[in-house]
């Protein structure tokens, strides 16, 4: 099977909206609006209410790596997915979900967990955006995998690695079933 290195729809949105490489996740991204509106973070610091961006997958990128949010994070399905999003709660709890336009269109990944992110089909695209609630600074993230997990069987460690580094590591293999 020959690896499919570009997606053309992928290709159109990168060029039309400005995208650039989201260094440390992985995938493409361009800021969308930041919030005039100023809040009380739970720490007491001022901070836009929200702010937005466009994030993008294709078969380059195929996976957003690990990394924990301070904010709440929600993730709308704009073009192409599905998308598998694997979040991990503070307590280590597993969920992960299937994303897309056709079933499950938006998620709300909650304040204090990991998350990670990969196309269903890795010669795909996925066109998301992202609001998080109150906006996103550099002191609330961190991109890392999550030290406490309760990995369930499908995580196994090839997708840990996967997921951690945001490289896949057999380009061209048939993606595992979701299960």
């Amino acid at each position: 099977m020959e690896h499919v290195t570009h997606h053309p729809r992928a290709d159109e949105w990168i060029e039309r909206l400005g995208l650039r490489v989201l260094e440390g996740e992985s995938g493409w991204w361009a800021p969308a609006f930041r919030s005039d509106v100023e809040v009380r973070t739970a720490d007491g610091a001022a901070s836009p209410a929200a702010n937005a961006i466009y994030y993008l997958l294709d078969p380059r990128r195929p996976i957003n790596a690990w990394h924990w949010l301070a904010v709440d994070d929600t993730h709308v399905i704009v073009d192409g997915g599905p998308v598998e999003y694997v979040v991990v709660d503070s307590d280590g709890a597993v969920t992960r979900s299937v994303v897309s336009r056709e079933t499950r269109p938006m998620i709300t990944v909650p304040a204090g967990s990991y998350k990670a992110l990969r196309l269903v089909d890795s010669a795909g695209f996925a066109l998301i955006c992202s609001v998080v609630t109150p906006a996103w600074t550099p002191e609330r993230v961190r991109i890392e995998p999550p030290a406490q997990i309760m990995r369930p069987s499908w995580l196994d460690d090839l997708t840990m690695s996967e997921l951690t580094t945001g490289n896949v590591s057999a380009p061209g293999r048939p993606d595992r079933p979701l299960t």
